[in-house]
């Protein structure tokens, strides 16, 4: 609706988009610090939107085996991420604000 939105909220700026352009690659750089089977797991998660279940199936385990991998790997995520320079603070407040973070950089 014209009469409630603005131009500036229907188009992401050349400032969002490089803004956003870097919060990517913060976190494909903190990801690629984790070992290969948490990154691997942490992708698939937030960029395929796998759940427990499908990830049970890639990785040839029990879900509750890959919920508590997926959490130890978001907990090291978040740690690696608050490590960095330039980490989105109020992305880190809780596990649960990263992971909503990390899931729109899928686009």
């Amino acid at each position: 609706d014209p009469a409630l939105s603005s131009i500036a909220d229907l188009a992401t700026s050349a400032g969002g988009k490089l803004a956003r352009n870097q919060q990517h690659k913060l976190l494909c750089a903190a990801l690629r610090t984790l070992p290969v089977e948490q990154q691997t797991l942490l992708e698939l998660h937030y960029w395929e939107g796998l759940d427990a279940t499908a990830l049970a199936e890639v990785f040839d385990a029990q879900v509750a085996t890959i919920r508590q991998r997926l959490s130890r790997a978001r907990l090291a995520l978040k740690d690696a991420l608050a490590a960095s320079a330039g980490a989105p603070l109020p992305a880190l407040a809780t596990v649960e604000d990263m992971d909503t973070w990390a899931k729109s950089m899928a686009g």
